[in-house]
C-alpha cells in the first residue's frame, strides 16, 4: 500500500473525483435552475391565463380543462384563506428533489467504478513492481553474501526505469566479479611461483639439520626455520587449493560419496586426539545410508578442518560432536562444541581467507581452514551456516 504504483493511483483517484464533483456540482446547479425557470414560467402561463378570465364560469372551464390534461401525480392543489394564506402542494419541488436523486446515482455510478478500477490496476501495478523490485533485491542479497556470479533477469515486461536498475546493477556485479577473480588469480599466482623457492628452502634445511645436533643453538634455530617454511608452505598450498575449489575443477572427478562412513572414520581418527586434550569427540550418524555426490577427498577434508578447529579453540573438557542427519531430502552435517563460539558480527568475517579473531591468533592455523571449507560447500552446490550453540558454536553444512 506504500508503494508508488498504489500512491499514484490513489493521487490520481483523488484528483478525479475531485473534477468529477466539481463538475457534477456545476452540472446540478445548472439543472436546478432550469426547473425552477421552467417551472415559474408555466405557473405564470397558467396564472396569466386565469386572470384574464372575464367571469367565473370562465375559470371554471380553464380548470377544469387543466385537470383533465394534467397527470394526476402532477396536479398542483392549492386554496387561498380570504387572508391570503396558502394551503396544499403548490409551493411542491418534486422534480428538483428527484433531480437530487438524480444526480447522487450519476455521481456513486460513475465515481465508484473508476476508484474500483483505479485501485485495482493500482494494485495490480503495485504487484508487479514488487515482482520486479524483488528480483533485483535477490540479487543484491546474494552478491552481499559472496555469490559475485548473481545477475539480475531482465525480462521485456520491465520498466524502462527498472530495466536501467537492473543493467547498472548487472554492470556493478560483473566489475566487482572481474576484480575479485583478478585479485584470487593474483594470489594463486603468486602461491604457485613462490610454491617450488620454498620447497627448494625446506629441502635445503632438512640437509642442513642432517650435520647439525639438534641440542645445539644452531639446531634449535634451524627446527624452528623448518617450522616456519612448513607453515609457510601450508599457506600457500591451501591457497591453491582453494583456488582450484573455486575453479570448479574437482567437479570432473564427482562420485557417490557414502557421507555415514566418512562421518565414522573421520571420527575415529580424530577421537584419540581429542582425548589427549581431554575432550569428548562422539558423532550421532543415522542407520538410514546417506549419500551425495562429490568429492570424497575434499568433503573429508572439509569436515577435518571443522573437527580441527573444534579442538583447538575449545578448552580441556570440552564436547564436540559430529551430527549426520537429512533435512527435506538434503544432507546436513553438523559439527558443534560447547567453547567459547564465535561473536555474532565475526561470523561472517572468519570465511574470509586469512582473517583470524583476536582470541585466536597465538593458536595455530592460518586462517584459510573455513575459507577452505566454505569453497568446498559452494563446490557441492550447498550452503553453510555458523550458528550459536548456546554455549560454543554450530556449524551446520546443507548439500
Amino acid at each position: 500500500w506504500r508503494s508508488m504504483p498504489v500512491r499514484l493511483a490513489l493521487l490520481l483517484v483523488l484528483l478525479f473525483s475531485t473534477v468529477s464533483l466539481m463538475g457534477l456540482a456545476a452540472s446540478y446547479a445548472v439543472t436546478q435552475n432550469s426547473f425552477e425557470t421552467a417551472i415559474r414560467a408555466d405557473l405564470e402561463q397558467d396564472i396569466a391565463g386565469f386572470r384574464a378570465a372575464p367571469n367565473a364560469r370562465a375559470v371554471a372551464l380553464l380548470v377544469d380543462a387543466e385537470s383533465r390534461d394534467a397527470d394526476p401525480s402532477r396536479v398542483v392543489l392549492s386554496y387561498i384563506t380570504p387572508s391570503g394564506r396558502i394551503y396544499g402542494n403548490g409551493a411542491s419541488r418534486a422534480q428538483i428533489e428527484g433531480l437530487r436523486t438524480v444526480f447522487l446515482n450519476i455521481l456513486l455510478i460513475s465515481l465508484l467504478p473508476t476508484v474500483l478500477v483505479a485501485l485495482s490496476g493500482g494494485l495490480y501495478l503495485a504487484r508487479r513492481s514488487k515482482r520486479h523490485v524483488d528480483v533485483i533485491g535477490r540479487t543484491l542479497d546474494d552478491l552481499t553474501t559472496g555469490d559475485l556470479a548473481a545477475r539480475v533477469t531482465v525480462s521485456p515486461g520491465w520498466a524502462d526505469d527498472l530495466q536501467r536498475i537492473g543493467s547498472k546493477v548487472n554492470q556493478m556485479a560483473g566489475a566487482q566479479e572481474a576484480q575479485t577473480q583478478m585479485l584470487r588469480q593474483v594470489s594463486s599466482d603468486i602461491a604457485h611461483d613462490l610454491k617450488t623457492p620454498i620447497q627448494r628452502v625446506a629441502v635445503h634445511l632438512d640437509d642442513l639439520a642432517r650435520s647439525l645436533p639438534e641440542d645445539t643453538d644452531e639446531g634449535i634455530l634451524l627446527t624452528k626455520a623448518q617450522e616456519e617454511v612448513a607453515g609457510i608452505a601450508s599457506v600457500f598450498q591451501s591457497l591453491l587449493q582453494i583456488a582450484s575449489v573455486e575453479a570448479g575443477s574437482p567437479k570432473s572427478h564427482f562420485a557417490s560419496v557414502d557421507l555415514n562412513q566418512l562421518c565414522e572414520t573421520l571420527t575415529e581418527v580424530y577421537e584419540p586426539a581429542a582425548a589427549a586434550k581431554q575432550q569428548r569427540l562422539h558423532s550421532a550418524v543415522p542407520d538410514a545410508q546417506i549419500t551425495v555426490s562429490g568429492d570424497k577427498n575434499l568433503l573429508g577434508q572439509m569436515m577435518s578442518n571443522l573437527l580441527e578447529n573444534a579442538m583447538r579453540h575449545t578448552p580441556e573438557g570440552s564436547e564436540i560432536t559430529l551430527t549426520l542427519s537429512r533435512t527435506q531430502g538434503r544432507p546436513v552435517i553438523e559439527v558443534a562444541d560447547n567453547g567459547p563460539g564465535i561473536p555474532e558480527d565475526a561470523r561472517d568475517k572468519v570465511l574470509r581467507r586469512l582473517y583470524r579473531l583476536d582470541a585466536s591468533r597465538h593458536t595455530p592455523g592460518n586462517g584459510l581452514g573455513l575459507s577452505l571449507v566454505e569453497g568446498v560447500v559452494k563446490l557441492h552446490g550447498g550452503q553453510i551456516a555458523l550458528l550459536d550453540n548456546a554455549p560454543g558454536l554450530l556449524v551446520r553444512i546443507t548439500l
